[in-house]
């Protein structure tokens, strides 16, 4: 879809959401990779300007989860204190940019992983506080009420211990070529099972790529 089409579909419906007209200035187009495309813009409502961003899923056969759950766990995120971005509105009519998706706060930093690397080695004691800042997010998520959570989100059929394993089991047996190294972690793990716990929210996916970070530390935890 072009850039224009997608400009009028944003601001048409922030306009029918926030029942006053907008219009938006700045637009450019972020890598969010083969799922989803990131259109950055500044939404001007009246006197204020809010720069956001449209995290757009082009074909929802290829959604991990709805727009409509992710953004609900953002929320639920955010309520707990996490570092993540706010989410100002959510669309399921794919009839305004060809497909459905969620606006949020424009968070300023760096996502692509080589760029955080050489962050971090040219800002002394940058990377440990990139790590506590991460830690500290998932910590508060973990602590949040499983049973608030989306009722969309995956909750193990059997203990959260087996499932993770058996999840790491079908990487394994499905990878193209051996890995001594992953099979002797999983074997580990699997040796050393903890005692069974309070299930828990949890990211998966929390890794360079899925953060943004600044000279400061830590600014925001995606998808």
């Amino acid at each position: 879809m072009s850039i224009d089409v997608t400009v009028k579909g944003i601001a048409a419906f922030l306009s029918g959401t926030w029942n006053e007209p907008v219009e938006l200035s700045d637009v450019t187009y972020a890598s969010a990779g083969a799922r989803r495309r990131n259109v950055l813009f500044t939404a001007h409502r009246g006197d204020t300007a809010l720069a956001l961003v449209a995290t757009i899923i082009h074909d929802p056969g290829l959604q991990i989860m709805t727009v409509e759950t992710e953004a609900a766990t953002v929320l639920l995120a955010e309520e707990a204190g996490c570092a993540v971005p706010h989410v100002h509105a959510v669309c399921l009519d794919s009839g305004y940019v060809g497909g459905p998706f969620f606006v949020t706060s424009q968070i300023d930093g760096t996502t692509i992983a080589r760029q955080v690397l050489r962050l971090v080695d040219d800002t002394p004691g940058l990377g440990p506080k990139i790590a506590h800042g991460i830690g500290a997010s998932l910590a508060k998520l973990h602590a949040v009420d499983p049973t608030a959570a989306p009722d969309a989100l995956v909750r193990p059929i059997v203990s959260a211990i087996d499932s993770a394993l058996e999840y790491v089991r079908v990487q394994l047996d499905g990878a193209l070529q051996p890995s001594p190294p992953f099979a002797l972690a999983y074997a580990w793990l699997d040796a050393h099972q903890p005692t069974p716990g309070q299930l828990a929210v949890v990211h998966r996916d929390c890794r360079n790529g899925n953060i943004i970070v600044g000279p400061d530390g830590l600014r925001a935890i995606l998808d």
